[in-house]
This record gives C-alpha cells, structure tokens and sequence, in this order.
C-alpha cells in the first residue's frame, strides 16, 4: 500500500501543475520540473513562477508557459472537479502565448530548448532525467560514462518500507531516547555503506 501523496511536497514556486491541481496524481515528472525551474530561476535571474498561493501558483505557471491546448490537459481526471474549476477559472483570462524564451535570456538555445521541455503543462511529455542528461545542452557529458549516474540508475524506486528494513524500529519506539536515536541513525548509516558497496 503506497502512503498518501500531499501538496506539499516541494516550496509551491516550484511545484508542478499536476502537484498543485491533483494533488493525490505524480510522479517523477514533478522532480524534471523542479530542476526546469531551479535552473530556469538561475538564467532569468527571478523566480519563474511566484504565486501567491495554489490558485495563482497555476495562473502565474501559465502566464509564462502560455494557455495549455486542450491535448495537454488529459492527464487531468474527468472527476477532478477542483482542478477543472481553477483551470475554468484562469481561462477566463483568455489565451495566453509562452514568454518561456524572453524569460530565458541564454546564448545556449539548447539548453533553453530542454528547458522549455522539462516545463511542459502535461508531466507525459516532459523528458526523463537520463533523457535530460542526454539532451544536445549536455553534448559534453556523457552520462553512461559517469559513476555516479550508473549507480542512480541501479538503485530501486524508493521504498516507504525502507526504514523498516534499515532498523529504524528503535527510533520510533521512543523517540525521546537520544541513545536510541544515534543507535537507529548509525545502524541506517551502516546499512545504506553496504547497500552502496553492492552497486
């Protein structure tokens, strides 16, 4: 049973459309966003989209990305009622074009192209990290050649039952015991050594 998902995953200017209008429904789209928008923050020298709060987190998203087509938003549940309200609502402000290369000043129009990518309205067509990491931006990297790409991508998905296994047992049964909490953390510590001697 995977734990319930929140909202509030990352600080909301960097949150991705699909964290914000259903919040129960991502994935590891939301991380490409993440960097789309860390790395986007340090070309344009601003925040990309600095909302006030979820409403307008969407509305500032699309003020700059432009008006999503009709194809873009499929991903969005028919029965998603809370999102198709806010997105009734920024319609009103009509259609919008993308300023994503005005607010991307950049001699490299490469990686302003995988940036562009990695902010799409709808998280299927944004690239993979390795797709990213193999994107013409990156021509210089070759990330099949790097050790710690390699061992990123020889690691499982992350698991909630991971504390369990690295005896984390000890933490939550008395929190409060300072002993017992640098027992547990050595312990993670030593297990996750061997785990990373394996790869």
């Amino acid at each position: 049973q995977a734990p319930p998902l929140s909202s509030y995953v990352v600080t909301r200017y960097y949150r991705a459309p699909e964290v914000v209008l259903t919040p129960t429904l991502y994935s590891y789209p939301i991380d490409i966003w993440g960097v789309a928008c860390t790395i986007g923050e340090v070309i344009a020298q601003r925040v990309l989209f600095k909302g006030e709060n979820s409403i307008d987190q969407v509305l500032q998203i699309i003020m700059v990305v432009g008006t999503p087509e009709a194809s873009e938003l499929t991903w969005i549940p028919p029965d998603s009622f809370d999102a198709h309200d806010v997105l009734d609502y920024i319609a009103t402000y009509g259609w919008l074009p993308s300023l994503l290369e005005e607010r991307l000043p950049t001699e490299n129009r490469e990686l302003q192209r995988l940036i562009i990518g990695c902010l799409s309205f709808d998280p299927a067509r944004r690239p993979s990290a390795m797709e990213a990491l193999r994107h013409a931006a990156f021509s210089a990297f070759r990330p099949e050649s790097d050790r710690s790409v390699a061992a990123a991508a020889a690691m499982k998905a992350f698991d909630s039952s991971w504390e369990i296994h690295h005896r984390w047992e000890a933490l939550r049964a008395s929190p409060d015991d300072l002993t017992a909490v640098r027992r547990a953390l050595k312990a993670t510590c030593a297990a996750l050594e061997a785990d990373q001697a394996l790869l």
